[in-house]
């Protein structure tokens, strides 16, 4: 299968932005769109090169949209900077539209890996109203110790990753309070993980505050080995949601 790459000018970024969608072969359009996000240093070939996701959309039904969004965090950061509202108010619905996909919450599920993993659980959490449900494969879920290792292999933040560390729970906190629906949450991490705690931490208050979770520790590290063993349970979980 060949992916369609998608790409715009976007007002956001003030550049190009693109994506590549991938869609299941058949008559009728998929029942679901999957938005995957990749990992910091990371592109949507590096997902494609790592695992074999056109099989993966033929076998689930699902349009697996990859975008490319940087060393984002898929948060936005000011003017030029705007990854979020990027992916969302233009590279999604060209998504939607391709794919045949609808807008409803109910049709659209997230998932990502390490900062991918953080970008999908704030996603859902901040964009309850368009997605239903969505996978973390060891989330990036503690941004204090994300911007050390970015200092530690010298690569340039996105920007003030300690300031954004308190918006996951301001987004609980508003979620709860404007009474949203709950995305359903699956997470997975390694036990030798360097966001084990996070996960583990992120997993317990989900819980707590009300939301149907699926968490998993198994044995593995922040790598590729773990994710390739990782990922299909986890499309399994978002094609039967």
């Amino acid at each position: 299968m060949r992916p369609i790459d998608l790409q715009m000018e976007s007002r956001f970024l003030r550049e190009g932005a693109r994506a590549l969608l991938l869609l299941p072969s058949g008559n009728s359009p998929p029942r679901r769109l999957l938005t995957l996000l990749h990992g910091a240093e990371e592109v949507p070939e590096t997902l494609m090169k790592n695992y074999d996701l056109s099989a993966a959309a033929e076998r689930s039904e699902l349009a697996i949209l990859l975008p490319a969004m940087g060393n984002s965090f898929y948060l936005d950061w000011g003017p030029g900077r705007n990854a979020r509202s990027a992916l969302l108010c233009e590279l999604l619905p060209a998504a939607q539209e391709r794919s045949g996909v609808s807008a409803a919450p109910e049709a659209n599920v997230l998932g990502g890996i390490s900062m991918g993993g953080f970008g999908s659980m704030s996603l859902a959490l901040s964009e309850p109203e368009r997605f239903a449900a969505a996978f973390s494969l060891s989330g990036a879920l503690d941004l204090k110790k994300a911007g050390q290792l970015f200092r530690i292999c010298q690569l340039p933040p996105p920007g003030d990753l300690r300031a954004a560390a308190a918006r996951p729970e301001a987004q609980w906190d508003m979620l709860l309070a404007q009474g949203a629906a709950k995305p359903a949450l699956y997470l997975a991490w390694g036990d030798q993980d360097w966001f084990r705690d996070a996960n583990r931490s992120f997993a317990r208050q989900a819980e707590k505050q009300g939301f149907s979770v699926q968490a998993a520790e198994r044995p593995g590290l922040h790598d590729w080995a773990f994710w390739k063993t990782s990922l299909l349970p986890a499309l399994v979980w978002a094609a039967g949601i």
